[in-house]
């Protein structure tokens, strides 16, 4: 990539992250509100209906999504000399969401929900897993070939939501059950680290073509991720 495209790919990404945490940060503080998480039963309740489905994403959007990017960096990049720091990088994010996904399982478990990432019927509410799945799907961006495109539905989107989401409930979850709220906020301090990683795919793999896709699926990702966040909201206060 010449400098000239490197530079269009760095003044999207800075655009686009500065509008997803500034965006994702209102829709955590409207939907996951205070209000909303006494309405649900406190802070046990936000353990056994809320942490699960947190669990679930940071296993499958975590390990797969990057799983399948350093796929495209071995077709379509060199993994071994100039891509190196990416396989590094996607390497350790992989190992650290599995960690974070076991951390938040073993929470839930505490307070008595029996998780388990291959059957989550008993423990995710159907229409949630449903936007669950399309959130995930729309982070994935299965319809195109190239680590850039789940790089911007994902780390340089899903990874802020995360630290907004984990933040808030650590937040209203601390006075009651501190430890608990120092795990979520351990797992948020290694977010950025993923988001880095994904901002090198981006302007390492993207060409100036790439840009206007790009944005539909930054788009699509914060249409979804508004979609699971309400979903959750309306079934218990309208």
């Amino acid at each position: 990539m010449s400098d000239t495209q490197s530079q269009e790919a760095v003044t999207f990404l800075n655009e686009t992250t500065a509008e997803f945490r500034n965006e994702m940060g209102e829709l955590v503080q409207k939907y996951y509100s205070d209000e909303y998480f006494d309405e649900i039963g406190g802070p046990e309740a936000v353990v056994h209906q809320v942490v699960p489905d947190l669990a679930w994403r940071e296993w499958f959007n975590g390990a797969m999504i990057p799983a399948r990017q350093m796929h495209y960096v071995f077709e379509q990049g060199d993994p071994y000399y100039r891509d190196r720091d990416i396989i590094v990088g996607l390497s350790e994010q992989i190992r650290d969401e599995v960690k974070h996904a076991n951390t938040l399982a073993n929470i839930s478990r505490r307070f008595g929900v029996d998780m388990d990432f291959a059957q989550w019927d008993q423990w995710l509410d159907e229409d949630v897993a449903e936007a669950l799945v399309a959130q995930h799907q729309a982070a994935m961006a299965p319809e195109y070939e190239g680590p850039q495109y789940s790089a911007v539905g994902m780390q340089c989107s899903t990874e802020i939501i995360a630290v907004h989401t984990l933040h808030r409930m650590a937040n209203y979850m601390e006075s009651s059950y501190p430890n608990a709220a120092d795990q979520m906020r351990e797992i948020a301090n290694d977010e950025d680290d993923h988001v880095h990683v994904g901002r090198m795919i981006v302007e390492r793999f993207s060409t100036p073509e790439d840009i206007p896709v790009l944005r539909e699926i930054t788009e699509t990702k914060r249409e979804r991720i508004e979609n699971m966040l309400r979903t959750r909201y309306e079934r218990t206060m309208e």
